[in-house]
Order: C-alpha cells, then structure tokens, then sequence
C-alpha cells in the first residue's frame, strides 16, 4: 500500500486542549482519511484524527466512534495500551529509527516515550525510554457516555493533544517541512481492533513498523 501523505496546516487561534474540538479551525481542516485495520481492512468503529499546528504546538485531535468505552489506568506511563488508546508516533528527522510515542487513554491517561528501533519492526535492539516525559504536553478528553461500565452504550470520545516542538527537540517548522509519522488506535471488545491512518501490515499487529510512517507535511497555509 502507497504510503499515505497529510498536509498540516496553520491556525492562528490558539487552542485549549481540552477535548471539546470546539475550536472553528478543527471544522475547517480535514481529517488525515480513513482509518483502517492494520492489515488494510476496514475498520468495525470510525476514528478520525486532524492535526494542525502553531509556532509553540503541534495540535491533534482525534474523534472515536466507541459504543462500550474503556480505560481503568489512572496514572501516567501505566500500560494504557493494554486498553483503549489513540496514538501518535512522531519521527521528526524522519530517519525511521528514533521516534517519539504518546498515548491517551479515555481517562485522559498519558503514556509518553522515545524509540530507539533500529531495525524497524520489534526485535532484540529495540529500546524504550518511558521515563522520558514530554515536558509541557497538553492533553484534553471528553466522552459521551461512561467509562468502564460495560452495560450500557456509549457513543464516542474525543482526544486533544498539544505537542511543544521545543520538548521533541524542533524548532517551529519551516514550511514545507516533511516528518514521518503515524495514527493509531486500540480498540477493545469482543474482538480487539488496531487501526491506523498508514496500515502497518504486520500480522500478528504492530504498530512498530516506521517504514509505514507516512508523510507529514508543515505548511504556511492558514487553516
């Protein structure tokens, strides 16, 4: 599958990651396309994600279509991931060996760390630094419905990131500025779902796959 490429574009509204997306520019940009499965097939319950960004932030949101929402952890770095989470990988100098990963649970839980992967899947030399946490990083989630109780139906829930470019070791992007990154999310129920915005193809699922980060590009361009 071709690599997918995103065009972020500028806001000149500062916002309040608080995870309303009420903010008119998350109206005006469109989302990155469509999630899929991780092995390319379509996906069971919607995502969409939207990232636009300033001098000091680069902003995500992402919105969720989830009818039974779940997320126990309440403390940062705990293994999130083992629920439900949106993420974000970030590899800035696009070298597709170090990179940056954040997580947010329903419960606005963060899990932050650098990558070192150097041989790009899973493997022995694969290393983690989760102590490392991205100073500054904001984050905002609203759910419509109730976390952790399985017996009535939820609709969705809405995540807000806002990532410091100084505490991922950047300067404010040039335009015309091309990372390589990728979107993710866990779903759990009868049967767990991987999605992503570049499928990494990988069975059994993983998302540790850079050489499927896709393109993302910094323009000038007012959202």
């Amino acid at each position: 599958m071709e690599l997918p490429t995103y065009t972020i574009l500028r806001t000149s509204q500062p916002i309040a990651a608080d995870g309303a997306l009420t903010e008119p520019v998350w109206r005006r940009i469109e989302p990155v396309g469509p999630f899929l499965q991780y092995d390319g097939k379509p996906v069971t319950y919607e995502t969409e994600a939207k990232l636009c960004w300033d001098d000091k932030y680069l902003y995500v949101a992402f919105f969720c279509i989830d009818p039974d929402i779940w997320g126990t952890y309440t403390k940062r770095d705990e293994p999130i991931y083992d629920q439900e989470v949106v993420e974000i990988f970030l590899d800035p100098a696009g070298d597709l060996a170090d990179y940056f990963e954040f997580q947010v649970s329903p419960r606005n839980v963060i899990w932050d760390g650098k990558i070192h992967n150097p041989d790009g899947m899973p493997s022995p030399n694969y290393r983690c630094d989760n102590k490392w946490n991205c100073r500054g990083l904001l984050t905002g989630v609203r759910v419509v419905g109730t976390v952790d109780d399985r017996t009535d139906v939820d609709e969705c829930w809405t995540v807000e990131m806002a990532i410091p470019f100084t505490s991922i070791d950047r300067k404010t992007p040039a335009d015309g500025e091309r990372w390589r990154g990728n979107l993710y999310r866990i779903d759990r129920g009868e049967k767990d779902e991987y999605s992503c915005w570049s499928p990494t193809l990988r069975e059994p699922p993983a998302f540790h796959i850079p050489s499927r980060f896709g393109w993302l590009v910094f323009s000038q361009q007012q959202a």
